[in-house]
């Protein structure tokens, strides 16, 4: 048997009777199912106080729910509302900090959760309507993972406070932004942090500074030209640039790479054999060292290990020498570093 309240409801663009209806489901097996609620006509209705329409259901197919989504569509004190939700659930409210007391207002969301210790959390899934059995029933299969987003906001102090994103496939928070400000950014993998800009013409800057005051500190990534700069104070501190290094912001200031080789000294005039090779031609090198390990011994005291730099080194044609060698030092193996400039 069914029991029957009549209430009005207000259409989008003209005022009309509807009824609403609360209702048994149909008896399944014996068993009488919770209350429905419909309207006739499959029409909307709202529900408010004071002749104000604070949450209004949608009849379209899209099922929407709107809370201070309507408005008056004309001047008129006996001018119709209109509705218009732009969401599965829309939430149109002016907003203000005073949520802690019933008197003023508060935020558009409040996720309040009810013990001291537990985070206020939003999930984020995918479910599938499954049919199974022979009568053809319907089952609401959850998908494979979700994200979590959670909030604690009660630690003992400032830093106990955290807001989590989650993957329930990982086993670490993917982001912990703890209520100091620290960031923590991990994962199971390989961890990224990618900035990018819309177009190749535009930059990606990190900055740093105080708040209120102008920023110190910048790293800047120009897309078109694939350079980095550190900057300090407003002056270029690092650059690098296909991997060049230019220390400084003078213009003169060349772009600079390394290199390290090794080598043997095959005789007395310090050619090397099994060498490569220098990096690059010996116009664009600034500096060269050559630096050489052996062990020694020492008659009565012990053998130690040596290493000392040669002096004598030279670019003859591309080819390094560091003779005069020593006897000593004639088939000892050789360390040599480079900096050249693009």
């Amino acid at each position: 048997m069914k029991l029957r309240f009549t209430f009005f409801a207000v259409l989008l663009c003209q005022i009309a009777a509807a009824q609403i209806t609360f209702s048994p489901e149909e008896e399944k097996i014996g068993v009488n199912k919770t209350a429905g609620v419909n309207t006739s006509g499959n029409k909307p209705f709202w529900l408010g106080t004071g002749n104000y329409p604070l949450i209004h259901l949608d009849s379209s197919q899209n099922h929407k729910v709107g809370i201070g989504v309507g408005y008056k569509s004309g001047p008129g004190i006996t001018s119709p509302y209109t509705f218009s939700e732009h969401a599965k659930l829309h939430i149109r409210h002016e907003g203000g900090p005073g949520s802690s007391s019933q008197s003023q207002k508060g935020p558009h969301l409040l996720l309040d959760e009810a013990t001291a210790n537990g985070a206020a959390s939003i999930r984020f899934r995918q479910s599938t309507l499954e049919t199974s059995g022979p009568a053809g029933g319907e089952t609401l299969v959850p998908g494979s993972r979700y994200w979590d987003l959670r909030g604690f906001a009660n630690g003992a102090l400032i830093w106990d406070d955290e807001f989590r994103l989650i993957n329930s496939a990982v086993s670490n928070d993917l982001l912990r932004v703890g209520g100091n400000g620290k960031f923590t950014f991990s994962g199971d993998g390989i961890t990224t942090l990618e900035i990018k800009s819309k177009a190749d013409n535009l930059t990606s800057v990190i900055s740093f500074g105080s708040v209120d005051s102008l920023n110190t500190g910048n790293i800047r990534h120009f897309n078109t030209e694939g350079v980095t700069q550190f900057e300090t104070k407003g002056k270029v501190a690092l650059a690098l640039d296909n991997g060049f290094a230019k220390i400084g912001s003078d213009p003169l200031a060349p772009k600079v790479k390394t290199w390290l080789g090794t080598g043997e000294i095959a005789d007395a005039s310090g050619n090397l054999i099994n060498f490569t090779g220098l990096p690059v031609d010996a116009t664009k090198i600034l500096d060269i060292s050559v630096m050489l390990s052996r062990s020694i011994t020492i008659e009565g005291i012990g053998t130690f290990e040596q290493t000392y730099k040669l002096y004598n080194v030279s670019i003859l044609n591309n080819i390094v020498t560091v003779g005069p060698a020593g006897n000593d030092e004639i088939g000892e193996q050789v360390r040599v570093f480079v900096v050249y400039m693009e």
